[in-house]
């Protein structure tokens, strides 16, 4: 599960700075932020090479407005109960609703990276305004923000922090995430930064583990978004651009990773699958610790992707990834892959990015984002109703996902989950963490 978020606002507030008359946006992914970061050596040159494009495609942005021009403000409906009600597309069998929950705004900006089921009930954890941020609820209606007590950290009070992802053994929840050296008004990802995991043996009280030195430390870079964790019978295993082991949740071992990043791992009866990307995108171990890679069918690899979710289906298990247009993968067992299906086009949009994956009977939802060639993305739900064959994108003209374009509305999903019958969706919208619950028509 991943994003190129931070890494396309850093560079997007340049084209917003130089090219304003356009107005052709700010940032690509995530939120307007309340801070600047470092400047990298070289942006100059990439950013003239923009500037150009800017003014070479405006005249192919403007025609994605309305006739009013206003897409990009225009206000979402009004709640209703607690809920935005999105009219449900006659291509799907799903209606979508927004939570509406004061617990997931605040000052700044809130987002959730990831949402699990877990025994104590759902748990989404993420940030708000750069520390790290952790919900519950009972049903995923009404949530509940928990504190997350103030933590040393080895950067002392020069450190950013989020959560990433979180598991559940049935006495233990872990959580994993991101220390980043810097402060809310300037710091880059491409900096100094550690993993750092928080356990908890109900839910509601958090104690982060102890800081464990050069094992911790990660490389500057995007990888930092892909940290994901889950629980095995041994204990608990964490990836990202390393693996790291623990019987616990307390204390880590790292282990050298099989791929140039790993984005999440499935827990088997005779293992775990790991998917991620390089020369290899896909891998099975019986220990965690050696890995032999799976046969994967093109168009993935080097050239076409990675893969950046997993999730168990019938008879095996789903991933997603690929290209703009690969997007579901299935294997028995982890071990060989075929592709399943995709999309075709871009509806208008640049590109896509899929962050996660999951599955509900024959129903599958892949989430994530499209993103225009400038200006802000939105959030975006791919779903199918034949076990990844067929795709369609859920169509929102209530925008209760968010508006592409908007400076207010922008929007991406990061998790979705299967509970209950239902699916549920989260990220952020308009600097506020989100969650949008998916009913079948039938329920």
């Amino acid at each position: 599960m991943y994003d190129l978020d931070r890494q396309l606002s850093e560079f997007a507030s340049f084209v917003d700075d130089a090219v304003a008359p356009i107005q052709v946006g700010e940032a690509m992914e995530r939120p307007k932020r309340s801070y600047t970061r470092s400047r990298r050596v070289g942006i100059s040159i990439v950013f003239a090479t923009f500037v150009a494009m800017a003014i070479g495609l405006v005249v192919l942005i403007a025609p994605l407005g309305t006739e009013d021009g206003n897409v990009a403000d225009r206000m979402p409906p009004a709640t209703t109960e607690g809920l935005e009600v999105a009219p449900t597309p006659d291509a799907n069998s799903l209606t979508w609703t927004r939570v509406d929950d004061a617990d997931l705004g605040g000052d700044g900006v809130q987002m959730i990276h990831s949402l699990r089921s877990t025994s104590i009930g759902l748990i989404a954890v993420g940030e708000d305004d750069h520390r790290p941020a952790i919900w519950i609820s009972a049903e995923g209606t009404d949530w509940s923000r928990i504190d997350v007590s103030p933590s040393e950290s080895p950067y002392g009070d020069e450190s950013v922090l989020w959560i990433n992802d979180v598991a559940d053994n049935g006495s233990r929840l872990v959580a994993v995430g991101i220390d980043q050296r810097g402060s809310s008004e300037s710091w880059s990802v491409e900096g100094t930064g550690s993993v750092a995991f928080w356990y908890s043996d109900d839910g509601y009280t958090w104690t982060r583990a102890p800081h464990n030195g050069e094992a911790f430390e990660v490389e500057g870079g995007w990888s930092r978004e892909m940290i994901r964790i889950v629980a095995t019978p041994g204990g608990f295993v964490a990836v990202g651009d390393s693996i790291w082991i623990s019987v616990d949740g307390i204390t880590w071992t790292r282990r050298e990773s099989p791929g140039d990043w790993q984005s999440d791992l499935a827990v088997t009866a005779d293992g775990m699958i790991l998917v991620g990307a390089g020369q290899s995108i896909a891998w099975t171990s019986a220990d965690g610790v050696n890995w032999i890679e799976s046969e994967i069918q093109p168009p993935v690899g080097p050239d076409g992707g990675g893969l950046t979710a997993i999730t168990p289906f019938s008879g095996g298990f789903l991933a997603s990834g690929g290209d703009d247009s690969a997007l579901a993968w299935f294997s028995v067992d982890g071990q060989s892959w075929e592709l399943r299906g995709g999309v075709d086009g871009f509806d208008n949009f640049a590109y896509n990015s899929q962050s996660d994956i999951a599955a509900l009977t024959d129903h599958v939802l892949i989430v994530g984002m499209r993103y225009p060639m400038f200006g802000t993305g939105v959030a975006t739900i791919w779903q199918s109703e034949d076990g990844g064959y067929t795709w369609n994108v859920f169509d929102d003209p209530e925008h209760i996902m968010g508006i592409a374009y908007s400076e207010v509305y922008h929007s991406s999903a990061f998790a979705v989950a299967a509970f209950e019958g239902r699916f549920l969706v989260a990220g952020y919208r308009a600097d506020d963490a989100s969650v949008w619950i998916g009913t079948l028509e039938d329920s």
